[in-house]
């Protein structure tokens, strides 16, 4: 890979854990409003969203620092 294919993989790759990242917060809001409101599915949903969101940026983690 050149240089410059490397600095891009690496900022994309970026730009992929700062979504995950929004993400994951979004599905914690998720969570507590549906254990405000009592709606345990939606608790439950928020809750699987959010161990996703944390597998895909532990996954883009371990590939930004392959690149490094």
């Amino acid at each position: 890979m050149t240089e410059l294919s490397t600095e891009i993989r690496r900022q994309i790759l970026q730009q992929k854990i700062t979504f995950y990242q929004q993400a994951y917060y979004a599905h914690q809001v998720d969570a507590q409003i549906g254990q405000d409101i009592g709606d345990t599915r939606m608790v439950e949903q928020a809750k699987e969203n959010m161990r996703k969101a944390q597998q895909l940026l532990d996954r883009l983690a371990e590939l930004l620092g392959e690149l490094k």
